[in-house]
């Protein structure tokens, strides 16, 4: 199926939902279960764009798009469910949550590079407002192996509020400051690292 496929009313249950639209956009606009009583998984397997505009809480979420992902109501994951956002473009306007689970985001081109908070960098660019928006007591994880040459921290200072790993499979290159508030951070390339 490569059309379109809108969510305009409100869901609710602990039944899981499995999402194929090929090239076509995903939107969620009523809310999709409550923190109190969350979906259960939520998967897309393929989609072109996923636009959240209501509320979504389930057991565990996953999204793997070719285009572009844009967040303007909170999505949250129940319990030590995990969360993974995979896509070329993020706009990341409301919270990212797990209470406990793994929350991964990368690109979804193989080789596509990432910046976090280095607005001067280009490929999946997430800004340090974006980041601070993700929440969990899980680790964080920016990139994977297939994903390009990560970017961090450009003029401005940044400090991440969690337990991070940064992992890429093009090199990882450190521009400016930046702080891990107490928190695990690793860096992880089988390439090189390139600290300035």
């Amino acid at each position: 199926n490569s059309g379109n496929i809108p969510f305009g009313e409100t869901l609710g249950g602990s039944g899981s939902l499995t999402i194929n639209s090929g090239k076509g956009d995903v939107v969620f606009t009523g809310a999709t279960g409550t923190p109190g009583a969350p979906t259960g998984v939520i998967t897309i397997e393929a989609a072109r764009d996923l636009t959240v505009n209501g509320a979504i809480s389930a057991s565990s979420f996953s999204a793997t798009l070719s285009g572009t992902l844009l967040v303007n109501a909170a999505l949250a994951v129940a319990g030590a469910g995990s969360l993974e956002l995979v896509a070329d473009q993020m706009s990341l306007d409301a919270p990212i949550s797990s209470v406990s689970g793994a929350i991964t985001l990368r690109p979804f081109t193989t080789g596509r590079g990432m910046s976090i908070s280095d607005p001067s960098a280009t490929g999946l660019v997430l800004s340090a407002a974006e980041v601070d928006r993700i929440t969990t007591t899980g680790l964080v994880t920016f990139g994977g192996e297939a994903t390009g040459a990560i970017e961090l921290a450009g003029t401005a200072n940044t400090t991440i509020g969690y337990d991070t790993r940064f992992l890429s499979g093009g090199g990882i290159r450190v521009n400016g400051n930046i702080g891990s508030a107490g928190f695990d951070m690793e860096w992880v390339t089988p390439a090189y690292r390139d600290w300035e």
